[in-house]
């Protein structure tokens, strides 16, 4: 026996999330501009053959990056993205070259493309290698001999 139920009141999606209370997120307006975090650090190379990088000022860190051809950059190689400074953690305006215990460093920017490859090669040759150790592992598992790639995520 079927019994007849009156519907009272909004029983769409809508009634039921306001009467949940819950509100409904709206997309951003177009040509706002939306949060985004601070960047202190934000810089700019005024040379485009250069490209700038914060590093830390340890100085077996120097070491190493002035072997792989860094330089230190100079108030000419940089513009900051915040012309009055930064603060530098202790109230005073930091230099564009130094932050806390970091420092401006440049590379030639044909360096920098080498140095891309070079660690794009690498892990290329790591992905390789996961692929035919899962293939090794799987043939070693099933017996069965897999042809064609493995997708590694």
């Amino acid at each position: 026996m079927a019994e007849d139920i009156e519907i009272q009141g909004d029983v769409s999606l809508e009634g039921a999330i306001r009467k949940r209370g819950v509100r409904r997120v709206e997309e951003p307006k177009k040509g706002t501009r939306s949060w985004v975090p601070a960047a202190p650090l934000g810089i700019k190379a005024k040379d485009p053959t250069n490209r700038l990088r914060w590093v830390h000022a340890e100085p077996a860190n120097m070491l190493k990056k002035r072997a792989e051809g860094w330089e230190r950059a100079t108030r000419s190689d940089a513009v900051h993205d915040r012309p009055n400074g930064v603060e530098s953690g202790v109230g005073a305006p930091a230099d564009v070259l130094e932050y806390r215990d970091m420092v401006l460093m440049k590379l030639p920017e044909e360096v920098a493309r080498e140095r891309e490859a070079y660690y794009r090669t690498q892990a290329q040759q790591q992905l390789s290698g996961l692929q035919s150790r899962a293939k090794t592992e799987i043939r070693r598992q099933t017996g069965a001999t897999v042809d064609g790639s493995i997708q590694i995520d």
